[in-house]
């Protein structure tokens, strides 16, 4: 199949592509991912809950200590045991957050960040994921 304009498929659940050497994207991009954002402890200290592939994260915490950890856990309904999740800081709170684990299980992520900064944070950092499954 090819194309000169748009080609748009729609499914009332679900359109699979399969290839046995991989999708190539050419020197085009991939966009239209779906995204959410939310602040940890909303409801519940600790965790919150974004269904959707990837997203922004709010620390619950304005003043995570020099050396201090945070544990979040990240309720999402298109995590499971075998999704590989990655998680990186996008704002760092005046100090320095580090991911140093993003353990998935069924429906949710279990994500540790620690302050590596000599300081304490001065703000809320934020961290953006993105679940492969």
């Amino acid at each position: 199949m090819s194309s000169t304009g748009t080609v748009q498929f729609s499914a009332a659940s679900t359109v699979t592509i399969s290839a046995s050497s991989g999708i190539s994207f050419g020197d085009g991009h991939f966009f239209g991912v779906e995204k959410g954002s939310e602040t940890v402890g909303t409801i519940v200290p600790g965790e919150l809950t974004i269904d959707k592939m990837s997203g922004k994260i709010t620390s619950e915490s304005t003043n995570l200590a020099a050396s201090g950890t945070d544990t979040i856990v990240l309720y999402n309904s298109r995590v499971s045991i075998n999704s590989l999740v990655m998680v990186t800081p996008s704002a760092d709170g005046g100090c320095k957050p580090s991911v140093y684990k993003a353990v998935p299980a069924s429906g949710y992520v279990t994500i540790g960040v620690q302050n590596t900064a000599t300081n304490a944070c001065t703000s809320a950092y934020t961290l953006s994921f993105l679940v492969v499954n």
